[in-house]
């Protein structure tokens, strides 16, 4: 079988966001995407948008936020003393 590839506004349906977030998620390469036809339409595969869902780190994104990176972490500052 054909991997069906969805528009934008049918993905935001399934998840439930916004057009404007499923293009940040493109943006961010979170949800790889394919660009169609002469209009350069942009279309998601099923099975992106499936491993998506399954990909367990992907709450890590929920608050905008980025995946924690201990090298990343604020350090205690010692001003002032």
């Amino acid at each position: 079988m054909e991997d069906e590839l969805l528009k934008v506004n049918e993905v935001a349906q399934i998840l439930r966001i916004t057009r404007k977030s499923v293009y940040d998620l493109m943006k961010a390469n979170l949800l790889p995407y394919v660009v169609v036809g002469v209009s350069r339409g942009r279309r998601i595969r099923r099975s992106a948008l499936n491993a998506f869902l399954n990909n367990p780190n992907r709450d890590l994104y929920n608050s905008g936020g980025e995946p924690y990176n201990p090298d990343n972490a604020l350090k205690p500052s010692h001003a002032g003393v």
